[in-house]
């Protein structure tokens, strides 16, 4: 049988030696009947009083206590935030519910069929206004609201758009679009010169080319007879809303001597803009007849006018522009 080895130790609280087997885990001093409790610490066997080492179970006990109830704190925590997280994802639900079956009570109504949308300007400088018609009995306007974006600075061909609003109905459509159409513009297209607006424009530069008409007699009677009077080209300078327009004619004249005399007259205009609506016309800053003074006959003695003796000097002098960066185009009449 293998010997126990016996281990001199000191009591930690008399300080009296006292000794204790190898394998003891406990034992009593038999001086002052501490109980002892014996262990290994850093490779050495210490003893500690039963209430050293109950003072540490304790704290031990306590801190797991602690802990313990912390976690429950927590659980506890949890579980009142999952019920009330619970309980407002049921009153949101509820709140949705009730609005969803309010809106779906609602009266329908597609708000666009009573009203339009006004534009008025000038191109590149339009402006939009909404107008409210006649609505049925059943649908009260002051229920309805509406927004027009963009409603200035409006040229023809943008879009307007117009957004409708209630509290009250239930509204079919809530958007609608708009081309702006019929705003006045500044000529910038010879093209755009349809049969109509050609007519207007020859009627009052002939008017204006017969008023150069200049008698070179003391009696003031016009001796020389206009034969024809026909447009032959168009010249226009345009840059944005800016435009200088020459409308050249081709006269013929007879002389008091019978002999026939062609020249080119020419009446020029600042600003041309097209009004357009119900009745087309066309508006202007200012015009005049164009030219130096030509004569109507064979001799220096005929009367005159102002003019050009040349179709190709007419058109020379309607290209000139003060201004730079002007888009010159012509058109043949």
């Amino acid at each position: 049988m293998a010997e126990v080895r016996k281990i001199d130790l000191t009591c930690p609280s008399c300080g009296a030696e006292m000794q204790i087997s190898e394998d003891q885990k406990m034992a009593v001093c038999p001086y002052c009947r501490k109980k002892l409790y014996f262990a290994m610490e850093n490779g050495k066997l210490t003893a500690k009083e039963a209430e050293e080492r109950s003072y540490g179970e304790t704290r031990g006990k306590l801190r797991a206590e602690a802990e313990a109830e912390e976690a429950e704190e927590r659980r506890k925590s949890f579980r009142k935030w999952k019920h009330r997280l619970i309980g407002i994802g049921i009153f949101v639900g509820l709140v949705l519910a009730v609005g969803l079956y309010g809106e779906a009570k609602k009266q329908r109504v597609d708000p666009f069929p009573y009203v339009t949308v006004e534009f008025s300007g000038v191109s590149g400088e339009g402006k939009a206004e909404l107008k409210r018609g006649n609505y049925p009995a059943s649908v009260n306007e002051y229920y309805l609201g509406y927004q027009v974006e963009p409603r200035e600075r409006l040229s023809n061909g943008d879009t307007v758009t117009v957004q409708a609003t209630s509290d009250r109905y239930r509204l079919t459509k809530s958007v609608e679009k708009y081309t702006v159409t019929g705003l006045d513009s500044y000529l910038s297209d010879l093209d755009s010169l349809d049969s109509t607006k050609l007519e207007m424009l020859h009627s009052t530069s002939l008017a204006a080319i017969r008023k150069t008409y200049f008698p070179n007699s003391i009696s003031g009677i016009k001796r020389s007879e206009e034969i024809s009077a026909k447009p032959v080209k168009l010249v226009l300078l345009s840059k944005g809303n800016k435009n200088v327009l020459s409308d050249i004619f081709e006269m013929t004249y007879r002389g008091p001597d019978g002999k026939e005399k062609t020249v080119y007259q020419c009446t020029r205009y600042r600003n041309v803009l097209f009004r357009s609506g119900n009745n087309t016309s066309f508006d202007y800053s200012t015009y005049m007849a164009t030219g130096h003074s030509v004569y109507l006959g064979s001799t220096t003695n005929d009367d005159t006018a102002s003019g050009y003796d040349t179709l190709e000097e007419a058109v020379a002098d309607s290209r000139k522009t003060s201004e730079s960066d002007m888009t010159v185009t012509e058109r043949d009449e």
